[in-house]
């Protein structure tokens, strides 16, 4: 799936199709919670400063949620009186200090006629945390909702700087579909240090969906169980696995430094082409575990990822 500032209509329609629910990275708003008043604006920079206080994540405003589920677009945002310079300077104005690197993609709604648009708002976890809300307060998400960080949780954000910021995505590549079993694909895992602070010791889990055989584990099988974890609020059955690296066998991950974190990737047999769970954690010392899921799935010709 493309970046959420690269999405269209298609994009948003797919994540009411797949009943797609709001987790801790994202969060489905309508355009009438865009309104040129005072009590929207607050609530607009409690959202937003929430989401990049916390791990960053997704606002899509122009999606009617019911029970944290998608259930179908709104009719979009007149963008002669919500503009996406108007939403950008909202944002900028009534969060202190300033939130860098947001992105706002606005995605025409075809079956509103022209000129009205939903907003994709694409919010960093921010280095420069914690963010106050217009109201003086600041905020975190937790569990589908927007509360008050405690004073203890304002300083460890304050101290997100000097600790280890680490996140892993997956890199998938066909090795082969002429199994009678269905596609082979090798999963390999890349892992980023996001912080200043080098990380010398980490501790990563990979759950691949309990579904799908797995050909070839990476260094050996060191040992998996078979039990449900739960992510966006969905229990998937897992066979889980974990690693760990540390000093002075293994470097220290310095910031910007991205390495694989097997020398051979995962074989999975995908067996059809339906979607299946693949989910991750990362912890390491002072930092906060870090968590993610992609959906994988294959046409026989192409392997892809969903997040």
């Amino acid at each position: 799936m493309r970046q959420p500032w690269e999405w269209t209509e298609t994009d948003l329609q797919r994540l009411v199709r797949d009943r797609v629910p709001e987790s801790l990275e994202l969060e489905y708003k309508q355009c009438k919670a865009l309104r040129n008043d005072e009590g929207k604006k607050l609530d607009i920079s409690k959202d937003v400063s929430a989401m990049a206080n916390s791990a960053g994540g997704v606002i899509i405003y122009g999606i009617v949620e019911e029970n944290n589920l998608p259930s179908r677009l709104d009719d979009g945002c007149d963008v002669t009186e919500i503009s996406r310079e108007w939403l950008e300077q909202v944002i900028n104005s009534k969060i202190k200090r300033r939130v860098n690197g947001i992105r706002i993609n606005p995605v025409p709604v075809s079956t509103s006629g022209t000129g009205r648009c939903a907003y994709v708002v694409s919010v960093p976890q921010s280095v420069d945390a914690p963010h106050q809300a217009a109201d003086h307060k600041f905020y975190k998400r937790h569990n589908f909702q927007i509360v008050p960080m405690e004073e203890y949780e304002i300083r460890d954000v304050a101290r997100r700087m000097s600790a280890p910021s680490l996140t892993l995505k997956f890199e998938p590549s066909l090795t082969g579909n002429g199994d009678p079993s269905g596609t082979i694909v090798a999963l390999q895992a890349l892992v980023e240090n996001l912080s200043d602070a080098p990380a010398e010791y980490m501790i990563v889990q990979i759950f691949i969906d309990s579904r799908l055989t797995i050909m070839e584990i990476p260094g050996g099988d060191s040992g998996h169980d078979i039990r449900p974890v739960v992510f966006g609020g969905q229990e998937h059955v897992v066979a889980a696995y974990s690693w760990n690296r540390a000093i002075p066998h293994a470097m220290p991950i310095f910031s910007g430094m991205q390495f694989k974190l097997f020398e051979k990737p995962f074989k999975i047999v995908l067996p059809d082409s339906k979607q299946y769970f693949v989910g991750w954690m990362i912890a390491s010392p002072h930092m906060a575990k870090r968590a993610g899921n992609v959906r994988i799935y294959s046409d026989g010709e192409y392997v892809f990822l969903s997040e």
